[in-house]
């Protein structure tokens, strides 16, 4: 079983310790998001094939890891690095003091995985084609040593962010002209580009449909995740986080 910690709630940011005790004593609450059911999972070390750790802040998580370590549980790290203002992520941290999370996360965690995250890119008149290819480069030209791969993805105007992120641009012409440079940049620094959950063929430009969840990376055999989104390539995992309970606050996040 592959555990994803997780994609409703930033685990490593704030709720580590609660997260390595539950891992230790093998006995995680797990909620329905549909009908807000709870189970207990009970599960011995044996059972995980591996962790799937999701993050825009792994700096509280550092002395954590150093004990799933010792525990030789397999994991790799999925590491969001944007650079919106903080009325769309606010965050506590510059990105620079981010590039240097991510150098240490390297350095605590290796030879175990990180992949990047340039997700979700919101296109828009202030944040358009040249906002995006201009960071994206300065993120990849700074963490490239340190990073496996990097996964885009556009974002989807939900329903409850629709009253705070408007004006939006959906163009898939538009799209393509950054998808365009990105791919450029991802060459640039010989990092291969995917791309999460997108309704078009864009291999043309050297950009992949994304797998972020992949049992390959714990050296197993995976099954397609049949509960996610049509086009979600993911394995099959157990996600054990809770939504409304991240304290980040981005306003695009569908789990808030």
């Amino acid at each position: 079983m592959i555990i994803s910690a997780s994609r409703r709630t930033d685990i490593p940011a704030y709720f580590g310790e609660k997260f390595y005790n539950d891992l230790i004593n093998g006995n995680f609450v797990v909620i329905n998001p549909f009908n807000n059911r709870k189970k207990i999972l009970m599960l011995k070390k044996n059972d995980i094939d591996g962790i799937v750790f999701w993050t825009k802040n792994p700096k509280p998580f550092f002395p954590i890891i150093e004990k799933i370590k010792k525990n030789v549980f397999r994991f790799y790290f999925q590491y969001t690095l944007n650079n919106y203002p903080k009325e769309i992520e606010p965050l506590n941290y510059s990105l620079v003091e981010r590039f240097e999370h991510l150098k240490e996360l390297y350095e605590i965690i290796y030879p175990e995985k990180i992949i990047l995250r340039y997700d979700p890119i919101i296109l828009t008149e202030n944040f358009n084609i040249n906002f995006h290819s201009d960071n994206f480069e300065l993120i990849l030209e700074n963490c490239h040593k340190y990073m496996d791969k990097i996964i885009i993805s556009f974002v989807t105007v939900y329903r409850k962010v629709k009253k705070v992120l408007k004006n939006v641009i959906d163009d898939r012409e538009v799209q393509f002209s950054l998808l365009e440079k990105i791919s450029k940049i991802g060459k640039k620094f010989s990092k291969r580009v995917e791309i999460c959950c997108y309704n078009e063929d864009v291999t043309k430009f050297k950009i992949y449909p994304a797998k972020c969840i992949s049992a390959s990376y714990f050296g197993i055999k995976g099954k397609k995740h049949q509960g996610q989104r049509k086009l979600c390539n993911c394995d099959k995992s157990i996600d054990i986080g809770f939504y409304h309970t991240c304290k980040t606050g981005c306003i695009y996040c569908y789990a808030k």
